[in-house]
């Protein structure tokens, strides 16, 4: 069971570092040569750093807050949430009933809901 969660989690990084690069920031400059309009693409300095640093701090508290979790409930979060399966489709892969799957999605926001409390006020009277 051991290779089956590394095989989750490395699923799951692999489709998080390919969505960082999409979501790059890039502005595309034209001009004209010879006639011919030639695009250069170039990343964008000016994207608000703040904005990346408070980002990146939300995730590295998920991600904290994810890790505490049993590696049951991590491995259904990670297959429903990171990799997109659907939850018939990850019950299947994991073995479990469907209702168990969802039982564990349950478990599981409740779980980073309560580690996560007051870190993401626009979410604690919900």
């Amino acid at each position: 069971m051991i290779g089956l969660r590394a095989a989750i989690r490395n699923t799951s990084l692999r489709l998080y570092k390919k969505q960082q690069k999409k979501n790059k920031h890039e502005i595309d400059f034209y001009f004209e040569s010879d006639g011919e309009e030639v695009t250069i693409d170039i990343e964008d300095e000016t994207a608000n750093v703040d904005d990346v640093v408070i980002k990146n701090e939300d995730c590295r508290k998920v991600r904290e807050a994810l890790l505490k979790l049993s590696p049951d409930l991590q491995d259904a979060v990670n297959l429903v949430y990171n990799c997109n399966f659907s939850c018939a489709e990850a019950a299947k892969f994991l073995g479990i009933a469907d209702s168990a799957l969802r039982n564990r999605l349950y478990q599981a926001r409740k779980k980073l809901k309560e580690a996560l409390k007051g870190d993401f006020s626009e979410y604690d009277e919900k």
